[in-house]
């Protein structure tokens, strides 16, 4: 939950730049209620439909590898149990 809570915090992040960056004249002249809607727009329709389930899929991917590397719990506590009997 923190990383899917910081990976979109810091896509939001760069998303915002970016459109300050490449629309800074366009926005500069719309007031600035105008600016904040373009720009959250633009955001919402970005991170639902792209940053999202771009950084959700990295993040399963990043788990599951993470499982499959790690032995489990169940299988370290099996072994150390059924070592002891004879």
């Amino acid at each position: 939950m923190v990383l899917t809570t910081l990976g979109a915090w810091l896509a939001a992040f760069a998303v915002v730049l970016t459109l300050l960056t490449l629309l800074r004249h366009e926005l500069n002249s719309l007031p600035l209620a105008l600016r904040a809607l373009v720009i959250s727009g633009v955001l919402v329709v970005l991170m639902v439909n792209l940053v999202m389930p771009l950084l959700n899929l990295a993040i399963a991917r990043w788990l599951i590898g993470e499982a499959t590397t790690q032995p489990s719990r169940e299988h370290s506590t099996h072994a150390s149990s059924t070592s002891g009997r004879g």
